[in-house]
């Protein structure tokens, strides 16, 4: 009875870690300058290319700022729908000042896309409804396919 109890036990730790970690792939990752510069963008370089191997979502945002914490949960529940096609990160303008400033970032909510490989990106400013932002998800997806297609 006590090997029956411990096994289901750590049947039970080992399912709540593997919807933990499915959770976590599908969150908004709140990302630094030096992330930002590794995983995203490196805006440092001359060039304005951007060959990202999966398409990016990054949320621009403050504490202070409403519209932004307003904007969370829908930035969310994307990330929760696309998070398996699309990477989502978040990043606090207040503790990343010098990435607003080179970027001339002047109003929040921002909302960045950056399609995979060298395709341009946009963005969306202020909070928007929710069609904008997953349009502009399904879009960016339908290219990486269209591109992995031609190859």
């Amino acid at each position: 009875m006590k090997k029956l109890i411990i096994c289901a036990a750590a049947a039970a730790i080992a399912a709540m870690s593997f919807a933990m970690s499915a959770q976590d792939t599908a969150k908004v990752k709140e990302i630094n300058e030096t992330d930002f510069i590794e995983k995203v963008f490196n805006y440092r370089n001359d060039s304005t290319d951007i060959t990202l191997s999966r398409p990016a979502v990054v949320d621009f945002w403050a504490p202070w700022c409403a519209p932004c914490l307003r904007l969370a949960p829908v930035i969310e529940e994307l990330a929760s729908k696309y998070g398996d096609k699309v990477d989502f990160y978040k990043m606090n303008i207040d503790d990343n000042q010098q990435v607003a400033q080179d970027l001339r970032i002047s109003s929040i909510p921002l909302v960045v896309f950056f399609p995979a490989g060298s395709h341009p990106f946009k963005g969306a400013v202020g909070v928007q409804p929710t069609e904008v932002y997953e349009n502009a998800i399904k879009e960016m997806i339908a290219q990486q396919e269209a591109d992995s297609s031609a190859q």
